[in-house]
C-alpha cells in the first residue's frame, strides 16, 4: 500500500476526501494501519463551525478528520520494542 485515504476538514462545512502517502515510522514510532476512525462532536464542531467565528481549539482547517483511531501496527521502526504495548 502506498497511499491511504482521509476526510479533511477544509472549513466553512466542507469536507473533501483525499489520497495521502502512506508515512514510514520515525525512530521509536509505530505505523498503524487503521481499521476505524470516529468523529467526536469537537471534531462535528469544526466541521459545522462558521467561517466567521475566529480561532479557537475546534477551528482547524486542512487536517485530517477523526481523532479516536482503531487499527493494527503494520510497521516498527528502530527504537521501538514489539513486546511494548503500543499504547505506551
Amino acid at each position: 500500500m502506498t497511499t491511504m485515504t482521509g476526510i479533511v476538514f477544509l472549513g466553512d462545512r466542507q469536507l473533501e476526501l483525499r489520497e495521502f502517502p502512506v508515512p514510514e515510522p520515525g525512530y521509536g514510532q509505530v505505523l498503524v494501519r487503521m481499521k476505524a476512525s470516529s468523529l467526536c462532536g469537537s471534531d462535528l464542531r469544526a466541521i459545522y463551525r462558521s467561517s466567521n467565528w475566529g480561532t479557537g481549539p475546534e477551528a482547524y482547517q486542512g487536517v485530517i478528520g477523526g481523532h479516536e483511531p482503531c487499527g493494527i501496527m503494520s510497521a516498527l521502526a528502530l527504537g521501538r520494542d514489539a513486546s511494548r504495548r503500543a499504547t505506551e
